[in-house]
């Protein structure tokens, strides 16, 4: 044990020698390149950090409140996409197209394109009653582009339960809907050690 420990020391003293070796070296090298002076004025001034430092903090802040809103949006576009992409009555094909047309165009256009397109291109047509904030677009974009993403995510959890149990669900009289509301979404959000022995409260539908 205490061999263990003095190697795990050891071993933990020569990488950080290593790393201030390695940083040196390379620190040494870019600094003495020709062109260092005006990387350092222009990337490395203090001045100029402290000029953009209110400025910075206000657009992290902008960025915590954007987070704050697009979140639980996101996730619950995500799962209600999912869940259409799931529903197998013929009545809902139109839905589904949708919702397979929304995930493959969202997640093959690039984020940044999304947030373009939507921050400067609605405001720009100045439609009528629609807002010109860029947090409201900001939000907006940022719930399509992810919530695609997140949907996928999402239904691959659904797809990863066992088929079985959706056939005990369906057996024992449960829709499409609450096979899912009960038996799949239960199983993609518990911890691995409770999905191989599902408690009965999970289907309440077996209490009667």
């Amino acid at each position: 044990m205490r061999y263990r420990q003095r190697k795990a020391w050891r071993d933990a003293a020569i990488g950080i020698v290593s790393l201030i070796v390695t940083a040196s070296v390379v620190t040494l090298i870019v600094v003495r390149t020709p062109g260092w002076p005006a990387v350092q004025e222009t990337f490395f001034s203090p001045e100029a950090f402290s000029e953009s430092f209110p400025g910075l903090l206000e657009a992290f802040w902008l960025n915590v409140r954007i987070f704050l809103i697009a979140e639980p949006l996101i996730l619950i576009l995500g799962l209600t996409v999912a869940l259409v992409r799931r529903l197998h009555s013929p009545i809902f094909l139109p839905l589904r197209i949708i919702a397979t047309v929304y995930v493959d165009v969202f997640r093959g256009v690039p984020t940044l394109l999304v947030i373009l397109l939507l921050g400067f291109g609605v405001p720009a047509l100045q439609l009528q009653g629609a807002p010109d904030e860029v947090l409201v677009w900001g939000v907006v974009a940022l719930e399509l582009s992810y919530g695609a993403y997140v949907a996928e995510v999402f239904r691959a959890g659904i797809d990863s339960v066992h088929p079985s149990q959706r056939m005990a669900a369906r057996s024992l009289g449960l829709s499409s809907w609450q096979t899912n509301r009960y038996g799949a979404l239960p199983g993609i959000s518990a911890p691995p050690p409770l999905r191989w022995g599902r408690p009965r409260a999970w289907w309440p539908a077996t209490e009667h």
